[in-house]
């Protein structure tokens, strides 16, 4: 479905069909540890540069195209006097998020189409603007730390005229989070970054690191603990997860541990960490979790099965069909142990 707008440009008026999502003259730049929205050349909106985008309305069923001319959708990050710290997002607070982390630009639409706001969020496919208590913006985190927060960039509380209202996915960039729960832009080009629909392909086509402590994790130098407790189980060529995020919240993420180096002490079952929660599983929706390992020395290679627990961020994994014969940390007891296990889940 289209709608024809009417658009200015050095002064004159023309027409131009625009679909939901779409937007003329939109940009984001990085700059003095501050990113703003922008025209596409990267020159501040006004009323002499407008920019445009075509949004649902408020009354079902129908959509508008909405003008942008104010240059005052921005925010500091924690290169300077930060607006965003406290933002935690899903995150463990107080532990450093020190890997690029993929976030998605949202326009969003206003009580009565009276205007428009932009918002940054780690949920990739979100249509509506989610409840007050997972609202920020300038200096005032969400009331309840959450992936499908949205901040907005903008000094103006928009609780109360943006809650429930539709929007639409129009950008992305990344950012790392210090312990201080505060976060920093990355560079536009590492991953390519900005509005339009190629910075997005190339956020959802990233591999993505989990940094280590994170989401629950009881051990802050690994991302697998003892039912979130510390581990002594150690692998020493490679530990680490790998994840990408797909436009329809489908999180697949892949664990990758090789050459034990110290062996778990305790018959606990190891939780393996994953980047995002885990939507509510349903009697016929629990997410699989499928791989292989050598545990115990040369005789223990075993095909793993397991699942991602429900509304969780880690997963167990299973050495039989048997439930009660989870991967514990004495399992691995040998130097040559390893283990590889892929899972592909609905993150939001």
């Amino acid at each position: 479905m289209a709608t024809v707008a009417r658009i200015k440009k050095n002064g004159i008026f023309y027409s131009q069909f625009m679909r939901p999502g779409d937007t003329i003259n939109l940009g984001v730049t990085y700059a003095s540890s501050t990113l703003t929205i922008t025209g596409a050349d990267g020159t501040a909106l006004s009323d002499a540069n407008p920019g445009y985008i075509c949004l649902p309305s408020t009354t079902a069923g129908q959509y508008k195209v909405m003008e942008i001319a104010v240059a005052t959708h921005f925010f500091i990050d924690d290169g300077g006097a930060s607006d965003i710290v406290g933002e935690e997002f899903g995150v463990t607070t107080s532990v450093a998020w020190a890997n690029p982390r993929p976030f998605f630009i949202y326009g969003c639409m206003e009580d009565s189409d009276a205007g428009v706001k932009f918002a940054i969020s780690p949920n990739p496919c979100a249509s509506v603007v989610p409840a007050t208590a997972n609202i920020g913006y300038h200096a005032n985190a969400a009331a309840t730390p959450s992936d499908n927060n949205f901040f907005f960039l903008n000094a103006t509380d928009p609780t109360t005229a943006y809650d429930g209202n539709p929007c639409e996915k129009i950008g992305a960039i990344n950012m790392v989070m210090s312990a201080a729960d505060d976060w920093t832009v990355q560079a536009l080009a590492t991953v390519p970054s900005g509005i339009g629909q190629h910075y997005i392909d190339a956020h959802h086509a990233a591999i993505w690191t989990m940094p280590a402590g994170q989401n629950g994790c009881g051990d802050s130098s690994e991302v697998f603990d003892e039912a979130t407790a510390t581990t002594n189980l150690n692998f020493s060529t490679t530990s680490l997860a790998v994840y990408t995020i797909n436009g329809n919240g489908w999180c697949c993420c892949n664990h990758h541990h090789s050459t034990q180096a110290t062996a778990g002490a305790n018959a606990v079952t190891i939780y393996w960490y994953l980047p995002y929660k885990s939507v509510v599983n349903t009697t016929a929706g629990v997410f699989l979790v499928k791989g292989f390992g050598r545990i115990g020395g040369g005789a223990g290679h075993y095909a793993l099965t397991g699942s991602v627990v429900s509304a969780a961020a880690y997963c167990t994994l299973l050495k039989s069909t048997a439930t009660t014969d989870a991967v514990q940390g004495n399992d691995f007891s040998d130097t040559g142990d390893y283990l590889y296990f892929s899972t592909t889940y609905k993150a939001f």
